[in-house]
């Protein structure tokens, strides 16, 4: 069976320049040099399939047992006086336009080297539609290199190496304000709409506007880390997001102005939701799944299986096909991740489960499914827009029809009174703004 581009794993290919890199970390005054550092950083790239270190190995004897036990294939390029460096650009070159045209499914390829001679191969690699990433020490690396790079990679600030004691090896101070400036020009640039967009996409943006960016550079564990300090100066807004992550506004909603601020229709309404995945179906879709749903855990038979939210979407899935119901498996989805954060699916301690392998129990009746289910929504909607909601436009997500702003209005007031929701009135509208409080719905 054909796998997809969306599904498969990314695979990488890297290459190893063991003389530059090794003459480099001494320069450096890097303790010493450890190929195993490199690949658990490119781990986190994707599955690297090809790995190939190129060097003259009785010159570089004290390496060869690590770069084995790494399974990294040893390239062997005898010494031939000044021309070794062009020999290892040339065979590295070839071996990689080799693999680029024999392996199509390598979708990235990593350069460990900071020779300003392998320019010519990341750009051509790059016209084939790969993605390039470098890793080099920053006093021995090119800054042409680190620019044509999709992401440059300085081997010194990785995890695990260590530096020693000596003026050299001290990493030049940043200033992160140049990292918020940057920032700022990438959440702008995918957030046309003020509706935010997700931290990872932010971070690629980031990482394709400037390929040496990384949150570790400026003292920060990891990208939210980041972000977070970026929220606690104003410069933007963070909204988390149902299945981890954030989603990033460019500003504070209290910094939007009433121009950006009005009032929402349907359709952004419901663009919003899904960029949250929480796709809300029609209505009636919406209804019968929770239905059904709650009827399949309540009868839940043991040749089913265990009663897994796995389990419990195929079973419905599989019933609506032989049904002939025009319902699919992605539908069903969309409901049960909404359900998720609602903490309406119970694990057998009481608390949502940890996992889809893990039996669930629902403890609510179907109207207390949809409704929880709906305010799930109107939270998640109001901590996304800064504007009074549009009860019409919400009536007919919620229920269908647009005539049922009483029942909007009646899930509203339970939020508030539940201290989900915090109400107060607005100079420029003279309409209630409702903000959502706490970071999760089911705090």
């Amino acid at each position: 069976m054909e796998i997809s581009e969306a599904t498969r794993a990314t695979n990488v290919a890297a290459f190893v320049d063991c003389d530059n890199i090794v003459a480099s970390v001494k320069q450096a005054y890097i303790a010493d040099f450890d190929i195993e550092i490199i690949l658990d950083r490119l781990k986190e790239k994707g599955r690297v399939i090809v790995k190939k270190a190129y060097a003259d190995w009785q010159r570089h004897i004290e390496y060869r047992r690590d770069m084995q036990d790494a399974g990294v294939e040893l390239i062997e390029l005898p010494s031939r006086g000044k021309s070794d460096k062009n020999a290892t650009d040339i065979k590295l070159a070839v071996d990689a336009m080799g693999i680029l045209f024999e392996r199509e499914y390598i979708d990235t390829f990593v350069i460990v080297s900071g020779d300003s001679d392998f320019s010519a191969l990341v750009s051509k690699l790059k016209e084939f539609g790969k993605k390039v990433i470098g890793v080099g020490v920053r006093l021995a690396t090119s800054d042409l290199l680190v620019e044509l790079c999709d992401e440059f990679i300085f081997y010194e600030e990785l995890p695990g190496v260590q530096l020693m004691n000596k003026p050299a090896a001290k990493p030049k101070k940043l200033d992160v304000t140049e990292a918020y400036e940057l920032l700022e020009e990438a959440v702008s640039a995918v957030n046309s709409e003020g509706t935010g967009a997700m931290s990872s996409r932010v971070k690629d943006l980031m990482i394709r506007k400037k390929s040496s960016f990384s949150e570790r550079r400026y003292g920060f564990p990891d990208f939210s880390a980041f972000l977070e300090s970026a929220e606690k100066r104003g410069l933007v807004q963070l909204l988390a997001h149902p299945t981890g992550g954030y989603l990033v506004n460019v500003k504070r909603s209290d910094q939007i102005s009433p121009e950006k601020s009005a009032m929402p229709d349907v359709s952004q309404y419901q663009s919003q939701l899904n960029r949250l995945s929480l796709r809300p179906q029609s209505a009636e879709v919406r209804g019968q799944i929770v239905r059904d749903m709650v009827e399949l855990l309540n009868n839940w038979k043991s040749d089913n299986g265990k009663s897994t939210t796995r389990n419990l979407i195929q079973h419905l899935a599989d019933n609506y096909r032989q049904q002939e119901v025009e319902i699919s498996k992605n539908m069903i989805q969309d409901i049960v991740r909404a359900l998720m954060p609602a903490a309406c699916l119970l694990g057998p301690s009481g608390q949502p489960p940890m996992s889809y392998g893990e039996p669930i129990k629902i403890n609510l009746g179907a109207d207390e499914l949809l409704a929880t289910c709906n305010k799930l929504y109107i939270w998640y909607l109001a901590q996304s827009f800064s504007a009074p909601f549009n009860l019409e436009a919400l009536s007919e997500i919620l229920f269908g029809a647009a005539n049922q702003t009483d029942k909007v209005k009646e899930l509203i007031e339970q939020l508030v009174r539940e201290k989900r929701l915090n109400a107060k009135k607005n100079s420029v509208f003279g309409q209630q703004i409702y903000t959502a409080l706490g970071d999760r719905f089911s705090e």
